[in-house]
């Protein structure tokens, strides 16, 4: 019995690899900005805080799919993350300048406070937005992220929007 299952396991493994290999795969690397706007817990007493961000990207795009890692740093706020995004509703624009997409997203971070006890911490969430396309090089990405921060006592959850660029080579 035991053997049967794994069997169909790794046959629903291959169906969903396959298809992926058969598309073409487009590297990229970034820059992005981001607003953060961090929820603290009531323990923590300071009010709610908000971080300006820059960071760096580096990623693989095929025709639905976008993974990346980038490095964010602020004044207090660092984090290292990685996206996976599945690109929606491409056919129905007829067009591939405009794409939207949901996505899940999940990192390391450090927060940079005095009155705090531990200053790092690991996030994870869901992200949407949409993919501009400003020629066949570069592209535009607006989104939005909403992450639950764990492991970081004071800190509750993290939403940030975020303005990228991306060049493919």
């Amino acid at each position: 019995m035991g053997e049967s299952i794994m069997k169909k396991y790794i046959l629903v493994l291959c169906m969903t690899i396959i298809p992926l290999t058969a598309e073409e795969i487009f590297s990229f690397v970034g820059v992005n900005t981001a607003y953060k706007s961090i929820r603290l817990t009531e323990a923590y007493q300071k009010a709610d805080t908000s971080e300006m961000t820059f960071g760096f990207t580096l990623g693989m795009q095929a025709l639905r799919w976008r993974t990346n890692v980038s490095l964010e740093h602020g004044s207090d706020y660092t984090s290292f993350g990685f996206n996976a995004d599945y690109i929606l509703l491409d056919s129905m624009f007829g067009t591939p300048k405009i794409r939207p997409y949901l996505g899940i997203n999940t990192g390391y971070m450090t927060y940079d406070d005095n009155r705090l006890e531990d200053t790092d911490g690991l996030y994870f969430g869901g992200n949407a937005g949409l993919i501009l396309y400003a020629n066949d090089m570069v592209d535009i990405d607006i989104g939005y992220r909403y992450d639950k921060i764990s492991q970081l006592e004071g800190f509750d959850t993290m939403q940030s929007v975020i303005l990228s660029v991306h060049y493919f080579y």
